[in-house]
């Protein structure tokens, strides 16, 4: 028996030291049938190890590549090249950051706030951790919880770009929520490459959603924005932060009941306008129900639609945005901005308006009985029907009347 296990630890330490001849990722895209059958004869943990490394190379192979993990470690980077779409679309390298004006869907950093290699703290890793995912990863983890700069530190040792910015990505989610904490992982986030943005989108949507309604804790994490950051760049998170709130807290309660809301700062009032459109743009009356709503009257309407839900798709559509007027996030980050207005009627109208624009297709039934309703008194909410009936349906009967308007502000957003 000794003697058998003495030949199977020899053929273990061949097969191993064989390893660093073979370009696995070569081997991979030229012939997947020889790198099965090569990789077989290397041990379970070896395996894991060159398929990890493969599939930080091959991201859109995840399927092929992940049936064949066992490891917990390893799976779960599976799921998140199979649930993050950034893993697949998005390259490392494509580093994007704030220089000034209003944020896109994606949060990015501004560039000096990404810490240099040199401010992170090297440590000792075990022999060969630099060549095995699976060491480095282990190592990471359980430096995050002591010193995100030594986590960080880590991440760096990957050799391929996609799997070290998907180790600070996922670093900065092990922290846990505090608002002490903040600050360590929006560091490793800044570090994600062209992950960076989606990292602090996940970020704080993490925070908005763990804090929920703890109006202290979301204003002094607010607080902490324009401690950290330049008062432009905070104000753009501050905005961002609030939406977030908006869709996954006051979104995401059933049933709908705004009365606790009310009391929160006025940067959150008109939030509360688009979140409340978001969950009544289907039903009968909405209005009216949006009316109830704002004085608190408890509805049991849809949550929000999240990403992904039918027939509606959360984007863009405003394809102005005048330095005169103020602006906010709508439907968290993913809806662009909205105009917002002093005047509440006015805006529980554009928050509405905003809502049934991002429905697929977008959900006119109602515009016409608006148009000669209360669009009749206010010229705000005719011209935000010229301006969004130009991007999302130019050739819509309403428009007709909308280019006839007596009002020129109207009448030059429909010609």
């Amino acid at each position: 028996m000794s003697l058998y296990w003495n030949m199977l630890s020899l053929l273990l330490i061949v097969a191993c030291n064989t390893t660093d001849d073979v370009d696995w990722n070569q081997l991979y895209q030229d012939d997947r049938t020889e790198f099965d059958a090569r990789l077989s004869t290397l041990d379970a943990l070896t395996q894991e190890n060159i398929r990890l490394s493969v599939l930080s190379q091959n991201p859109n192979d995840h399927r092929d590549i992940c049936k064949h993990l066992q490891n917990s470690i390893s799976t779960q980077t599976c799921k998140r090249y199979e649930q993050r779409p950034h893993l697949q679309t998005i390259p490392p390298s494509q580093l994007t950051t704030w220089t000034g004006g209003k944020l896109g869907e994606r949060l990015v950093f501004p560039r000096e706030f990404s810490p240099m290699s040199s401010d992170l703290t090297p440590v000792d890793l075990p022999e060969g951790c630099t060549s095995e995912p699976l060491c480095l990863d282990t190592q990471a983890e359980q430096l995050a919880y002591e010193d995100w700069s030594k986590s960080g530190w880590v991440c760096g040792q990957y050799p391929t770009e996609r799997a070290k910015s998907d180790c600070f990505f996922h670093m900065a989610e092990l922290i846990p929520v505090h608002v002490d904490n903040y600050e360590k992982s929006a560091k490793l986030c800044s570090m994600a490459g062209g992950y960076a943005g989606e990292c602090h989108n996940h970020l704080l949507l993490r925070y908005g959603s763990k804090m929920w309604d703890r109006l202290d804790w979301h204003q002094q994490l607010i607080q902490r924005f324009y401690l950290m950051y330049s008062p432009e760049y905070a104000s753009e998170i501050e905005d961002a932060y609030w939406s977030i709130l908006a869709f996954r807290v006051v979104g995401m309660e059933y049933p709908l009941n705004t009365t606790p809301y009310l009391k929160w700062p006025e940067e959150f009032y008109t939030q509360l306008h688009s979140i409340v459109a978001l969950r009544v743009w289907e039903e009968d009356n909405p209005l009216l129900l949006m009316k109830r709503a704002m004085k608190g009257e408890v509805l049991r309407v849809p949550k929000a639609r999240g990403p992904g839900a039918p027939r509606f798709n959360p984007r863009a559509i405003w394809s102005i945005q005048q330095d005169t007027m103020k602006w906010q996030r709508f439907c968290d980050i993913r809806g662009g901005y909205r105009p917002i207005h002093t005047d509440p009627e006015i805006d529980m109208v554009w928050a509405y308006l905003t809502a049934t624009g991002m429905a697929e297709p977008a959900d006119f039934s109602n515009w016409d009985s608006i148009l000669n309703g209360v669009g009749k008194t206010h010229w705000e909410i005719r011209w935000a029907m010229a301006v969004l009936l130009q991007k999302l349906d130019s050739d819509h009967p309403l428009m007709n009347f909308l280019k006839a308007d007596e009002d020129i502000r109207v009448k030059q957003m429909a010609l």
